[in-house]
């Protein structure tokens, strides 16, 4: 997605579901609304200055979007 480029901030988190915890980041609606535009469930950016080309997920809990942060970032959670 290059065509409007979004800045935010987000904590990476713990979601439980099941009997496994995930560590994910949450996505404002804006930037998954432009994915889905764009026909596309990848996004690019970076993430404490690393790149990372990242699958747009989406789950019942919880109801945003999100990408998975992976168990790297669960030390700052």
């Amino acid at each position: 997605m290059t065509s409007s480029p979004h800045r935010f901030t987000a904590a990476a988190e713990e979601l439980v579901w099941g009997g496994t915890t995930y560590t994910v980041v949450r996505l404002p609606a804006a930037l998954a609304e432009q994915a889905d535009a764009e026909g596309t469930r990848r996004v690019g950016g970076t993430m404490d200055g690393v790149e990372v080309n990242l699958g747009l997920n989406r789950a019942p809990v919880p109801e945003d979007a999100f990408v998975y942060a992976g168990p790297v970032a669960r030390v700052a959670v």
